[in-house]
């Protein structure tokens, strides 16, 4: 996997890459605006979180009919997705569920990992 910088310009191409892989594969447009734009902000969380000179790897998996995006983010481990408010986290996770977007975090190996799989 190349390993990208979190710079804006390159969270606004990856950002692209994911819209036009999904399209390509047959996601629904709907759900392909819901990852792009939870794809966006958790780039951005990391970006704030590790600054513009970190990076980060993206790779796209299609077995059968499951469909995913992972990236992953060398560094502390730090869940985008955890607001340190229990209650607004749960919240937050909820509104992504609703919108059909839930991205799996995990922490392995030192770096941050994040699975988004379309509806």
């Amino acid at each position: 996997m190349k390993k990208i910088r979190l710079s804006n310009e390159n969270i606004a191409q990856a950002v692209d890459l994911a819209e036009e892989t999904f399209r390509e594969w047959g996601v629904d447009a709907g759900n392909i605006l819901q990852i792009r734009l939870a794809l966006e902000e958790t780039l951005l969380k990391y970006q704030e979180t590790f600054g513009t000179e970190a990076v980060f790897a993206q790779k796209y998996i299609r077995r059968f009919k499951s469909i995913r995006l992972e990236l992953s983010i060398a560094g502390e481990r730090f869940d985008p997705f955890d607001t340190g408010e229990d209650e607004q986290s749960v919240v937050l996770r909820g509104l992504l569920a609703i919108m059909g977007v839930v991205p799996a975090w995990q922490y392995k190996n030192g770096g941050n990992l994040i699975v988004f799989t379309p509806k």
